[in-house]
């Protein structure tokens, strides 16, 4: 079973996780910075586990 880390709740997660993976955070991690995609998904995916995600 995964749980939330202590402070966060199933709204407060998810309005995170929209902020995050927002289409402008993409934009500008792939074609501002010049990010591959698939760095830019593997190091979202990475970040978000580590700030909502209890360890497993």
């Amino acid at each position: 079973m995964v749980l939330l880390r202590a402070g966060w709740t199933p709204a407060t997660a998810a309005d995170w996780l929209y902020t995050q993976t927002h289409v402008d955070t993409w934009q500008h991690l792939v074609l501002e910075a010049g990010w591959a995609p698939e760095a830019a998904v593997n190091r979202l995916v990475a970040t978000l586990r580590e700030a909502l995600l209890t360890p497993a």
